[in-house]
C-alpha cells in the first residue's frame, strides 16, 4: 500500500485484505508506504493488524520520492482501498513501474485502471481476490502488469509539462498579437 494510513484511503479495508491474503498466500509480506497522516508511529498503524500479521509488515512511514522506485522495487501487486480520491499518485506511481493496484471503483483510481482491477466500493473481499490472483498466477500477472505500464503513458509529467507549455505559449502569442 502507498498513501497516508487514514479512514478515507480504506485503512480498516486495508487489514481485511492483507488477512485474507496472508491466508491465502502465507509466504506474502506486505509494505505500507509513505503511511505517516492521520496516525503518526509504526506502533499505532500496526496495532490495527493482528499480531500474528504484523511482522509480516514493514511500515515506512515517509520517504524522499527520489528514493520511492527502491521502495517499489519488490513490490509485486498494491491495493489501493481508497473510498474517494483527487487525483492518485501513488496509483500512477505503482502503474508506471508495472506494478499492478487493485483499487474501488470510486472516483480517482478508477479513471486510470482497467476494471479487471477494480471492485465495488467496500468491496475488501474482491480487491484481496483480485490481488491473490495476481500473485498466485503468473501469467495473468505479467498480463496485467504490462497493461497498467501501458495505460500510466498518459501521466507522463516531462509529456505533460511539454504539452502545457506549448498551450501557454500559443495563448501568450494570441495575447501578444492582438495588442
Amino acid at each position: 500500500f502507498l498513501g497516508s494510513f487514514d479512514y478515507r484511503k480504506g485503512c480498516l479495508d486495508l487489514v481485511n485484505i492483507f488477512v485474507q491474503i496472508k491466508r491465502a498466500v502465507p509466504d506474502c509480506a506486505f509494505t505500507l508506504i509513505g503511511v505517516k497522516g492521520t496516525f503518526q508511529t509504526e506502533k499505532a498503524i500496526l496495532n490495527f493488524f493482528p499480531e500474528y500479521l504484523r511482522p509480516d509488515i514493514k511500515v515506512l512511514l515517509s520517504f524522499n520520492s527520489n528514493d520511492l522506485p527502491i521502495f517499489l522495487k519488490n513490490v509485486k501487486v498494491s491495493v489501493f482501498p481508497s473510498y474517494f480520491e483527487g487525483f492518485p499518485f501513488s496509483v500512477i506511481e505503482c502503474i508506471s513501474a508495472g506494478i499492478p493496484v487493485c483499487a474501488y471503483d470510486a472516483p480517482g483510481a478508477s479513471s486510470m485502471l482497467p476494471d479487471s482491477l477494480l471492485d465495488k466500493t467496500g468491496n475488501w473481499q474482491g480487491l484481496a481476490n483480485k490481488a491473490i490472483s495476481l500473485l498466485t498466477n503468473q501469467e495473468y500477472y505479467l498480463e496485467i502488469s504490462n497493461q497498467v505500464m501501458l495505460q500510466s503513458k498518459p501521466y507522463n509529467w516531462e509529456d505533460i509539462a511539454i504539452n502545457t507549455l506549448k498551450i501557454y505559449e500559443i495563448a501568450w502569442l494570441k495575447k501578444t498579437s492582438k495588442i
